[in-house]
């Protein structure tokens, strides 16, 4: 069972800043525990979309190929899950596109541990995927090979691409 995005009246077409009704989709995923699918369409927001208690209710996003712009004069994530305490999402963010500008983070990782970024597309963010966890003596750095970065043992960024992007995926510890 999912949580879908259309059951919120939501703008497709991105015209209209949608940022609090996708919130809204955020935190009722979220408190059901279950993941959030978005109708394909294009989401505009102004401000990150936050998945609150990292680990206990997060359990992801299916973009079926949806596109979230971000417009926003601030150095914001589109997508932000803090709160993680190095404990176990097990969440896939997929098949999304994340624009932004040279200001913004795609997707932005705060302590949650094995969750796993597929078939995502980062198109003008000044970082695509960053990761930060100062709880976990074992993360350690990330790893690059072919398409994929791992973040310790962890986390993973699987088939994703990059454009105009000043990073791919970052560590802050």
């Amino acid at each position: 069972c999912v949580i879908e995005s259309c059951w919120f009246s939501i703008d497709l077409t991105g015209e209209t800043d949608c940022t609090d009704i996708l919130q809204r989709c955020a935190n009722f995923s979220v408190s059901n525990v279950k993941p959030l699918n978005l109708t394909n369409g294009i989401y505009k927001i102004s401000n990150s979309i936050v998945f609150q208690n990292g680990y206990w209710g997060f359990r992801g996003i299916n973009g079926n190929n949806s596109t979230i712009v971000v417009e926003s004069e601030r150095s914001i994530p589109a997508i932000l899950v803090p709160n993680g305490s190095g404990r176990e999402a097990m969440a896939t963010i997929r098949d999304l596109m994340l624009k932004g500008n040279e200001l913004t983070t795609g997707i932005e990782l705060r302590g949650a541990c094995q969750v796993f970024v597929e078939n995502c597309y980062f198109y003008n963010n000044r970082y695509g995927v960053v990761y930060s966890n100062d709880k976990d003596p074992l993360l350690k750095e990330v790893v690059y090979w072919n398409n994929e970065a791992a973040l310790g043992t962890f986390c993973r960024v699987l088939e994703c691409n990059w454009v105009n992007s000043l990073e791919s995926v970052i560590l802050h510890r």
